[in-house]
């Protein structure tokens, strides 16, 4: 079913309320439920029946929130985002918890984990404001006897259950946190301005809430933030139609790009170390121009053609989100059309045609692609406020015609 325009604005409107009621930062209520004395009191988050269980090849609907602004896996938990906060499942697909409360619009959120223990949810949010959860806090769950699933308990103490990130930031639009143990997480805002933070120092020492350096290139807003899987270095993209890549040691610009065609949407190194001969980092990028580019990245070069090779969306689509599914070598694509494509990298079309499409019934633009188990599920988050968890087979993959 089709969302209807006053449909829409109702769900827009019951979203404002909510804010209004509720008041990504802190707020008195929370203080209050803490009790006079601000003891260490421990909440219980129940699954809410707003919420269905999440099962393959089914769909979750979020009936009051508006659209998905997010999805991200990591091995314990998918973790998805709406405007009104985080919704959170374990690997069977079972609703665990939902954190609410933001006092505004949560537009991206990134998932941590290393070896050292440290996990951390993040959550940018329009306000400016970034909130870590110290996701360790996470691992107990129980049984309350009323329902058939666990729930998860939280300790409401601020030193073990968030921080809050809000330095007159600009809003935030995106987050990416690095793949390996350094610990990096990067933020990209409003103004254009991207900021590097270590969310663990958060619960070592209350001044180093501060971030750790800020890089300084775009002047619009970003719109797309990854990390290559070796963690070396970070992309960013922006309206300003570039894409820049950053040391996060110190923050250093060592290459970049501009898609003079349009601004870009979305970006992702590719896990591979090899394409077409050629061994190193591969980014891709996906615009507003009905293209998506990929990088063979070499940072420091000066000289030589860095793009080899481009994938061809109809006229007038664009590129909303992407993701990679390793096990098919399949690069996949979301528009603005509600369609998803496919391309197999090992099987290019001479002309950056798509490998095929997967089946899938969003009614509006695609917001999210996320992939799981090495690239055997997907799931796509829409406007239409629905999520769509597929196992990557023959029956949901149709191949072009040729």
């Amino acid at each position: 079913m089709k969302f209807t325009k006053f449909t829409k604005f109702i769900l827009l409107l019951v979203s404002v309320v909510f804010f209004l009621l509720n008041g990504c930062g802190g707020g008195e209520e929370e203080e209050e439920e803490n009790g006079e004395n601000g003891e260490n009191e421990k909440v219980i988050i129940p699954a809410i029946d707003s919420f269905e269980t999440l099962i393959a090849g089914e769909e979750l609907t979020v009936d009051t929130a508006g659209e998905i602004t997010d999805i991200k896996f990591n091995t314990k938990w998918i973790v998805v985002s709406n405007p009104l906060g985080i919704h959170i499942y374990n690997k069977e697909r079972k609703l665990r918890a939902s954190l609410t409360g933001h006092q505004s619009i949560v537009q991206t959120i990134a998932l941590s984990e290393d070896r050292e223990g440290f996990f951390f949810i993040a959550a940018g949010c329009s306000d400016g404001t970034i909130r870590i959860w110290n996701a360790d806090e996470m691992e107990t769950e129980i049984d309350d006897g009323k329902q058939a699933n666990k729930i998860l308990i939280f300790t409401k103490d601020s030193t073990e259950y968030y921080r809050d990130m809000n330095q007159q930031l600009s809003g935030i639009q995106k987050l990416a946190f690095s793949h390996t143990d350094s610990g990096f997480l990067v933020s990209g805002h409003e103004d254009g301005e991207v900021k590097l933070w270590k969310p663990q120092r958060l619960w070592e020492d209350e001044a180093e809430a501060a971030p750790l350096d800020t890089c300084e290139s775009h002047t619009d807003p970003i719109t797309a933030l990854t990390f290559s899987n070796d963690g070396t270095y970070f992309a960013s993209g922006s309206k300003d139609k570039k894409v820049q890549i950053w040391d996060p040691k110190d923050c250093r610009n060592v290459r970049g790009y501009t898609n003079e065609a349009g601004e870009i949407t979305a970006l992702i190194y590719l896990p591979i170390d090899e394409f077409l001969k050629l061994k190193g980092n591969f980014l891709v990028g996906g615009g507003k121009d009905s293209k998506i580019t990929l990088w063979h990245v070499v940072p420091g070069r000066l000289e030589g053609k860095d793009n080899v090779q481009e994938f061809i969306l109809n006229k007038g689509q664009e590129v909303t989100a992407l993701t990679f599914l390793k096990d098919r070598n399949l690069l996949v694509a979301g528009t603005n059309t509600s369609d998803i494509y496919a391309w197999d990298i090992t099987d290019i079309d001479s002309e950056g045609k798509p490998s095929g499409h997967f089946q899938e019934s969003h009614q509006s633009a695609i917001t999210a692609l996320a992939s799981l188990d090495e690239g055997t599920v997907l799931a796509s988050g829409s406007e239409d406020g629905t999520i769509h968890i597929l196992d990557v087979d023959d029956h949901n993959f149709i191949p072009s015609q040729e």
